[in-house]
């Protein structure tokens, strides 16, 4: 659920280069999101922007299940993928 909504949530930048954005983030026991930072920049702002607007738009999340921490952290790499010209962008969990 929770990689569904950061897809629905994540607006990649329109361009011709490939780039990959990693982030992390605390979910606390009731789905709310902390210490949203960037672990690795893609070295294009535009991009590293989106990727942290994503996550922001998609909290908050389910809460944690029941037996879980008060919170988690969560790793999540952003690849936006360019091939031939055309653009797609893809993300992974970690």
């Amino acid at each position: 659920d929770l990689q569904r909504r950061i897809k629905r949530a994540w607006y990649p930048p329109k361009g011709n280069e490939s780039k990959r954005v990693k982030v992390m983030f605390r979910v606390h026991k009731d789905g709310q999101v902390t210490n949203l930072r960037m672990l690795v920049s893609s070295g294009l702002a535009i991009a590293d922007q989106a990727a942290l607007k994503a996550i922001e738009n998609a909290a908050p999340f389910r809460p944690l299940p029941d037996g879980a921490d008060d919170a988690v952290d969560i790793e999540f790499t952003f690849d936006y993928n360019v091939f031939n010209g055309g653009g797609k962008g893809t993300f992974r969990s970690y």
